[in-house]
This record gives C-alpha cells, sequence and structure tokens, in this order.
C-alpha cells in the first residue's frame, strides 16, 4: 500500500465509525430529552408543592406566593432542557469516540495470525473480545448506510437539477449509492471488524503479560458494554434501519 494509502485508509476507517456513532447519538439526543422533560415534570411537581406548604405555613399572600411558584417552575424552561439533550448526546457521542473510533484509528496489525487470536477469543474472552468487533461491525453499518444515502440524496438533486428527469436522478443516484456501499463494504468494513478484534487481542495479550487477575482482564471493554454497543444498537435498529434503508437506496419507482 502507498503512503497516500497508509494515510487515506485510516481516515477514511475513521470517518466511518465516527458517522455510525453519531447517528445512534442522533437517537440518544432524542431519548435524553425524553428523561429530562419526565424529570423535570417529576422535579417541578415536587418543587411547586414544597414551595406551597412553606408559602402557607409563612403566611405569605397568594399572588406573591403563585409567582415564585411560578419562576420555579420556568426556571428550566424549553430552551434549557434542549441543551442539556444535546449536551449529554455530545459527550456520550465523544466518550463513544473515545471507546471505539479512535483506537481502531492509531492500531495497527500485530504479529499474531488470525487463528491464534479466534483461539484466545473462545479460551480466555474479554469483554472487549467479544464487543469490539460487534461494535465495530454495527457502527459501521450505520456510518456506511448514512455515508451513502447523503450521497444519494444529494447526486438526486444535482442530476435533476441538470437534467430536468426525476426518474433519472433516481436510478443514476441509486446505482451510484450501491457502487459506493459495496466499495466501502469491501474496503473499509471488514478491516474495520478484523482491526477491532486485532485491537482486542493485543490489549488482552498485553493484560496476560503483565500479570493482571482473570476478573480484571474478564472485565476490560465494559465501556463498550454500558456506552459503545448501546449508541450502536439505536444506529443500526433506529437511526438507519438496515431495510429501509436498503430499500430506499434501491428501491425506484
Amino acid at each position: 500500500m502507498s503512503g497516500l494509502g497508509r494515510l487515506l485508509v485510516p481516515v477514511g476507517l475513521f470517518a466511518v465509525i465516527a458517522v455510525g456513532l453519531h447517528a445512534g447519538a442522533d437517537r440518544v439526543d432524542d431519548y435524553a430529552r425524553l428523561a429530562i422533560d419526565a424529570l423535570d415534570a417529576r422535579m417541578d411537581a415536587w418543587g411547586a408543592q414544597a414551595l406551597s406548604w412553606l408559602f402557607e405555613a409563612l403566611e405569605v399572600g397568594p399572588k406573591r406566593a403563585q409567582r415564585w411558584v411560578f419562576g420555579f417552575i420556568d426556571f428550566v424552561d424549553l430552551d434549557a432542557r434542549d441543551w442539556m439533550a444535546r449536551a449529554t448526546a455530545l459527550v456520550v457521542e465523544l466518550l463513544a469516540d473515545l471507546a471505539l473510533a479512535l483506537p481502531l484509528f492509531f492500531h495497527r496489525h500485530g504479529p499474531r495470525t488470525w487463528k491464534q487470536k479466534m483461539h484466545d477469543v473462545l479460551r480466555d474472552p474479554t469483554l472487549l473480545l467479544l464487543l469490539a468487533p460487534v461494535a465495530a461491525l454495527l457502527a459501521s453499518v450505520a456510518g456506511v448506510l448514512t455515508i451513502c444515502r447523503e450521497l444519494q440524496v444529494v447526486l438526486h438533486a444535482l442530476v435533476e437539477d441538470l437534467s430536468g428527469l426525476p426518474r433519472l436522478a433516481e436510478l443514476v443516484a441509486s446505482v451510484f449509492a450501491g457502487m459506493i456501499l459495496l466499495l466501502v463494504v469491501s474496503r473499509l468494513m471488514t478491516r474495520l471488524v478484523l482491526g477491532a478484534l486485532s485491537w482486542a487481542d493485543r490489549v488482552a495479550e498485553k493484560d496476560r503479560s503483565q500479570g493482571r487477575p482473570a476478573w480484571r482482564r474478564r472485565l476490560r471493554g465494559w465501556g463498550l458494554a454500558v456506552l459503545v454497543v448501546p449508541v450502536t444498537l439505536l444506529a443500526v435498529v433506529e437511526a438507519v434501519p438496515l431495510l429501509p434503508t436498503l430499500r430506499a437506496l434501491f428501491v425506484v419507482s
């Protein structure tokens, strides 16, 4: 592989993973908003009730008490809840990038054969060995489908503007998206999954060489289990569902 290829392939791998994690984080935003709204409503009810009891005990006038209660309820308004949900999604996405995308970007394959690595997965499994390839696969599927869908939309608009033929634009965009999908799957997606396994194997081998206790080695990768895997599942199940997205890519009306 040329020097330019050695530079571009890791960048492409990182981009696919990052786009897939971003798709899942978009759904985290929605669920975070629901949770924040529910928590805010509960806190408003409890706070309003507590303030009402307090002002009644202090014999505060009803108009003044009502003004304080309304002020408390409006303290966390719609914009603040939106900001908190977006901030939560951003933090989750950045942590997922740190846990999965960046390690895969910087990892280089070691001398151990794939047979040895698969043997260790079965003989001495860890959370990282089991979940890293799964998380990489799910994130790459979401990333590839998102990229192809966006390119299809852009090309469809461009061809339709130039030709004025919607059917031609739809056909050209679908063919182009299919070519990009096959190219990325063949060149990048397999590398991502195998790279994730290789990275997890290197971490496991390092833990064994350092004499870490078995229970600590087995729990290596708990961050993927509680953060990255749920985000990637949200990506492929809700943000970029596989079958509907493929139908949108290839079905020409």
